[in-house]
């Protein structure tokens, strides 16, 4: 039942106007009060991801950076088959295994590329696409199945030195800040040091070690703050799970910190020192020793008409490599590579002498 709100008479709800007063029903309607579900919502921030990388990728062509037809698709095209999605299949060309099988960088051109190796019943083809400063990056690489006399696959460790300079740079950096920030609370004239003072102020300890000179009263502060900085790096150094350059940073704050307690020429202090320093070092020769992997492809006939194909990391430095080479400074093993390893050979030798019959046992 309604109810005329000019008069208050009680009126049936098909009825148009009020039969008291003549009031249009229109008006008579009782305001609806909003229910939990109708009331306002406060507004929330969400970022379209689609529209972000549309923008980024109109921004790159504006720039005339990679090819626009390039920079509309992934990159490391991702989770997709060679064949027959990234090249074409030849005539009744099955696909039988596809491993992701490298990662390959070069540090120094801003390059990134994903690798797969992919064996089908007539190829063998090793595609890398990825990213550089400049745009897309390929690197394909194809083989006949039958002219293929043998795979050779080498992981091992290299030692760069790239990645020496680079950890040096990040230990010396850290160990500079550490010291700083250990410095920060002394007192009794000594005021707060600038970071080049705490460097030297930590070379100036180090000599100490040897002449037997007295030390310093370094505060309560600055000896607090070194042996939390000084245990703290010592700690994450053996707990990380990797994440090298990660420990070096934390490294260069554990030796900087102890530093500054070896102004004390405290025995306990400086042994605590020099064990942070040698473990800075064997921090730095695990940040140097890289992964690395080479494929070598070996066709039949004569090794002179037909050498081996590498493929391979470039082994000199900066930007030139060798023309064997893939080009990249680093070719780094994947969680697939190993089993890649196990089963290239032996799926090549039973499509090779098995036929169709090999085919088909893989494919299962």
């Amino acid at each position: 039942m309604n109810f005329c709100t000019n008069c208050g008479h009680q009126m049936a709800k098909e009825q148009t106007f009020c039969t008291e007063c003549g009031t249009k029903m229109e008006t008579a309607v009782a305001a609806k009060t909003p229910t939990l579900a109708e009331k306002p919502t406060a507004p929330t921030l969400t970022i379209d991801r689609a529209a972000a990388m549309g923008f980024l990728e109109s921004l790159k062509n504006r720039m005339g950076i990679g090819e626009p037809e390039r920079n509309a698709t992934d990159a490391y095209e991702s989770g997709v088959q060679i064949v027959p999605n990234s090249i074409k299949a030849t005539d009744g060309e099955i696909p039988i295994r596809q491993y992701n099988i490298a990662t390959l960088r070069n540090l120094l051109r801003f390059e990134r590329a994903e690798g797969r190796l992919q064996i089908t019943n007539k190829r063998v083809i090793f595609r890398a696409t990825g990213r550089s400063i400049g745009g897309r990056t390929t690197l394909q690489q194809e083989f006949t199945l039958n002219e293929i006399a043998g795979v050779e696959a080498i992981r091992t460790y290299r030692f760069s030195f790239f990645h020496l300079i680079c950890g040096l740079l990040v230990v010396g950096i850290f160990a500079m800040l550490g010291a700083t920030i250990a410095l920060s609370g002394m007192d009794a004239g000594w005021g707060t040091p600038t970071a080049a003072e705490a460097v030297m102020m930590g070379f100036f300890a180090i000599a100490m070690l040897f002449d037997g000179s007295g030390g310093f009263d370094i505060g309560a502060m600055p000896t607090l703050m070194g042996l939390i900085l000084g245990f703290g790096g010592l700690a994450a150094f053996f707990l990380l799970h990797k994440k090298f350059l990660l420990k070096l940073l934390l490294l260069g704050l554990s030796f900087g910190g102890f530093s500054v307690l070896m102004l004390s020429a405290n025995v306990i202090m400086v042994l605590l020192a020099l064990v942070s320093l040698f473990t800075t070092i064997f921090g730095v020769f695990l940040y140097c020793m890289r992964a690395d992997l080479e494929f070598i492809i070996k066709n039949k006939g004569a090794l002179e008409e037909s050498p081996p194909v590498r493929i391979r990391r470039s082994r000199n430095f900066w930007f030139f490599g060798q023309q064997d080479s893939a080009g990249f400074s680093e070719i780094m093993p994947t969680a697939e590579t190993e089993t890649a390893i196990r089963e290239l050979g032996a799926i090549i030798n039973d499509i090779q002498t098995l036929g169709d019959l090999g085919v088909e046992k893989w494919l299962k």
